[in-house]
């Protein structure tokens, strides 16, 4: 299925296990994990050419990411080392190609789809920020995309905030903070794009800073909302995007420089974290195979590890 496709394969997972990880893959994992990213990618190849376009990205991201890791860890002699170079190189492609109609869709469908300029920019990221040996013109290519499109997207990060306001003013907090998330997202990659001190800079810091506070904000009420709710389930669900929230604002670029921003996040994290636990402990088996989330999903910032390392536990 899509949503199967879209986890690590079992090969890469049982090496990501692996304590301490081995230096090289073993022959049958690399080519189990080979064989399985070679069918995502038919898979997202279809996808695209049906105009599924977000789930033939989505897809294409976990392409890369097994590409990454099998161009890393499996011997340059390996008979599928090359394979995979040409598999990582397609999946750039592709993945460069349906930028266009990310952008498309951001525009006509408005704030609802910020994630389409996350999306895009992460692509770009990939590709410039990649220490592998690419054709030349796939970093020209995307140096050109990121370059073209980043002052719509600064602009959808500012619309984002606004509907993510008034998604706020009607309750509705895990649309919000999802707005808010899409704009951060998005600042962060213009502040790594553009020289400090230049007015884009500058500018693009006031709206990084409005996006963290207002994601804070938002997260505290958020957190406040979730503690009323009469089922367990929701209360979960929507700790969880608090959680998320506070994960952005302290592992974002910079969040150090407000030290009230950083703080408050680290205790509201605290605080969702005891709070996601205990309305876990009320749980059913009934009510869990109903969509319940297990808590070791969630994921501590290295920096509350410490602190928080028996809640989490």
């Amino acid at each position: 299925t899509f949503s199967s496709r879209l986890r690590p394969s079992a090969a890469l997972e049982a090496f990501h296990r692996s304590s301490p990880p081995l230096p090289l893959m073993d022959p049958i994992s690399i080519q189990d994990a080979h064989d399985d990213a070679a069918d995502a990618l038919r898979m997202a190849v279809a996808l695209g050419r049906n105009g599924h376009v977000n789930d033939q990205v989505a897809l294409l991201e976990r392409v890369l990411d097994d590409c990454e890791l099998l161009l890393s860890r499996a011997p340059r002699d390996e008979a599928s080392f090359v394979e995979t170079e040409d598999m990582y190189t397609h999946a750039l492609r592709a993945s460069l190609d349906a930028i266009p109609i990310l952008c498309s869709q951001a525009r006509t469908l408005g704030p609802s789809r910020i994630h389409n300029y996350s999306k895009a920019l992460r692509v770009c990221k990939r590709v410039l920020g990649s220490r592998l040996l690419l054709p030349g013109d796939i970093f020209q290519v995307a140096d050109d995309i990121s370059s073209s499109i980043m002052p719509e997207c600064i602009t959808a990060a500012r619309k984002a905030c606004s509907a993510a306001e008034d998604a706020a003013a009607s309750c509705e907090w895990a649309k919000s903070l999802r707005l808010y998330s899409g704009a951060i997202e998005i600042t962060e990659h213009a502040l790594e794009r553009t020289p400090p001190g230049a007015a884009s800079h500058v500018e693009t810091e006031q709206v990084h800073g409005t996006c963290l506070e207002g994601s804070l904000s938002i997260a505290r009420h958020a957190y406040g909302s979730a503690l009323s709710l009469d089922s367990p389930n929701s209360t979960c669900a929507l700790l969880e995007e608090v959680l998320a929230a506070c994960r952005r604002v302290i592992s974002a670029r910079d969040a150090g420089s407000e030290s009230h921003v950083h703080e408050a996040a680290h205790k509201l994290y605290a605080s969702a974290l005891a709070s996601h636990k205990q309305g876990w402990s009320s749980l059913t088996p009934r009510s869990i195979s109903a969509g319940g989330m297990w808590p070791c999903t969630l994921q501590v910032p290295v920096s509350l590890q410490t602190v928080s390392a028996g809640d989490h536990a």
